[in-house]
């Protein structure tokens, strides 16, 4: 049975009244691609407030307490990606005008897929153990040996709990007076690994949708 008018299944006064009580609403990404991840959820530990999914992924919470500000922490579950740390949110005075933010996920090491795109792996490594949770920045330097004066991408990721990570990497775009250019075939990446304060850093060259392996980086 088909209708050519909409359908609603609760009355117009309850749909105003839900409107009115949305105060944060948060939308979880994948850092890489910036499409919007499935399966995280979040909550309000001190006032017990676990958010609702839309039906378009975005995480909704409603009738907070408005402490100023609220602390949101998220569980990546099985996603294949790495729990976001906790975060700070200051709820607006306008109940009519809801804090919108966007959480940015990294994917996990073992879930990131060899071939969809230039790939650096590797592992970190501080006075022989390693060291899970180090911040890994790319940072695209030169396109097929020429630099590149439209852009300078940085890509970002974590290791995991054996200190082990895969950075994403996708080709700056090239500008030509006929239109952008074919997709670039060799990158020069400045990798830099941050964690505890202290930085390390390597030059990789990559080619588009491979895999190049950084080895272990020693911190000092």
């Amino acid at each position: 049975m088909t209708h050519s008018f909409p359908i609603h299944f609760d009355p117009l006064p309850e749909r105003e009244a839900r409107a009115s009580v949305v105060q944060c609403v948060i939308t979880p990404v994948d850092r890489f691609t910036g499409l919007i991840v499935a399966g995280i959820s979040a909550r309000v530990p001190g006032q017990a407030a676990v958010a609702r999914r839309s039906l378009s992924g975005h995480l909704v919470f409603e009738r907070l307490i408005a402490a100023a500000p609220i602390r949101v922490s998220f569980d990546a579950g099985r996603t294949g990606y790495f729990t976001p740390e906790p975060r700070d949110f200051v709820l607006p005075q306008d109940p009519l005008d809801p804090v919108q933010r966007q959480v940015a996920l990294d994917l996990r090491p073992d879930r990131v897929t060899d071939g969809e795109a230039a790939t650096i792996r590797g592992g970190v490594r501080r006075a022989g153990q390693f060291v899970n949770g180090a911040e890994v920045v790319g940072r695209v330097t030169s396109v097929d040996g020429a630099a590149d004066p439209f852009a300078q991408p940085e890509f970002q990721t974590r290791t995991d709990e054996r200190g082990g990570f895969a950075l994403r990497l996708r080709p700056p775009a090239i500008n030509q007076a006929g239109g952008p250019a074919p997709v670039p075939v060799r990158l020069i990446v400045d990798l830099s690994v941050r964690a505890d304060g202290v930085t390390a850093n390597r030059t990789l060259s990559v080619e588009d949708l491979k895999t190049q392996t950084a080895g272990v980086i020693d911190l000092p």
